[in-house]
């Protein structure tokens, strides 16, 4: 790795290639950068450039950044891959890529709804609601975290987090179905968000990683609200796709 020639390219684009060669050719997972000083004057170019490289090759998760301490590179992992078209829980779909899926982090409170979650799920404002806040795991990292609220009247004897996990999996699924809740279909709001550090932090990420958010409510056969949720999915673990079907003329 050398000083960088003057092409048309813009010069952070350049230091990004040289440190992901470098990467590629004597790091490995874990491994900790040359500090941005020492790759600054490798380079030869300015701090505020190269932290620009830094950034592109960090929202890609390719290094993973720790304030004070520097960068790693990250481990790199195969997707889960699944057609967003496909009403699965999220236990399902870790399963089915032949991972554990676990939670972690978890919370259930009761608490009331606010205007905006209540007129989603047709209640008026202040409706109780159980809030399962919680991490979901593939193997023992995590990849998704997730807030449900479940209208109380749908769940009268809530478990505590101990029985959500022993009994239901950490599945808010299965938790409906055992008091016979039959989620029939969902209707979804899908976005790129920016992950806030809280969230960020949740999920193990530098904070400003770019996320993808469902934002979902859950409905019996009979059309009725019954939950609505956010999934937060870093966007190492997750790839979905959906098939679109030509419409023929008329």
């Amino acid at each position: 790795m050398g000083v960088l020639a003057i092409t048309p390219r813009p010069v952070f684009l350049q230091v990004e290639e040289e440190i992901r060669a470098l990467i590629d050719r004597e790091l490995k997972p874990g491994d900790r950068l040359p500090s941005e000083q020492e790759l600054a004057a490798t380079l030869g170019v300015s701090r505020s450039t190269l932290r620009e490289a830094l950034r592109i090759l960090e929202n890609e998760g390719i290094i993973r950044r720790k304030h004070g301490v520097g960068s790693f590179v990250q481990r790199r992992v195969s997707p889960i891959q699944g057609g967003i078209e496909e009403l699965a829980s999220i236990s399902q779909l870790i399963r089915s890529l032949g991972m554990e899926p676990g939670t972690s982090s978890l919370e259930i409170r009761e608490e009331p709804l606010g205007p905006q979650i209540a007129s989603r799920l047709h209640v008026p404002t202040g409706t109780r609601s159980l809030t399962f806040d919680r991490v979901r795991t593939a193997n023992g990292e995590p990849v998704v975290y997730g807030l449900d609220r479940v209208l109380t009247k749908f769940l009268p004897n809530p478990p505590t987090p101990e029985e959500f996990i022993a009994d239901y999996g950490g599945s808010v699924f299965a938790l409906l179905e055992a008091n016979s809740v039959h989620v029939e279909y969902v209707k979804a709001d899908i976005r790129p968000v920016i992950a806030g550090r809280r969230i960020a932090r949740r999920l193990g990420l530098g904070h400003s990683r770019p996320l993808l958010l469902l934002e979902q409510v859950h409905y019996d056969a009979a059309d009725t609200p019954i939950v609505y949720g956010e999934d937060y999915f870093h966007p190492d673990y997750f790839h979905f796709w959906v098939i679109r079907r030509a419409v023929k003329a008329r």
